[in-house]
């Protein structure tokens, strides 16, 4: 059962006070499935690459990213969060 039943079974007013508390903050995000445009194939084939072979722990990928393709910090951490979002 989800965080979210249980207080909907235990309360239902508290989980209504929860989402009108906590809905806005939400509201402007993208979804992490969204993805940007500069991500390409290959940068995700390429943390594939890596995963797969036990290179690094994958947390750290974003400095790989920024050495293999000459990314951007924020731009890394972008792709790297949106292959790690996929690859759930």
């Amino acid at each position: 059962m989800a965080a979210w039943q249980a207080l909907e079974e235990d309360n239902p007013t508290k989980l209504e006070a929860f989402l009108t508390t906590y809905a806005p903050y939400f509201k402007d995000e993208k979804p992490m499935t969204d993805r940007s445009e500069f991500i390409t194939d290959e940068h995700l084939e390429y943390l594939d690459e890596i995963h797969s072979v036990a290179m690094i722990n994958m947390y750290g990928a974003g400095i790989n990213l920024r050495e293999e393709f000459d990314l951007t910090k924020k731009e890394s951490r972008t792709v790297l969060s949106y292959w790690m979002k996929i690859n759930r």
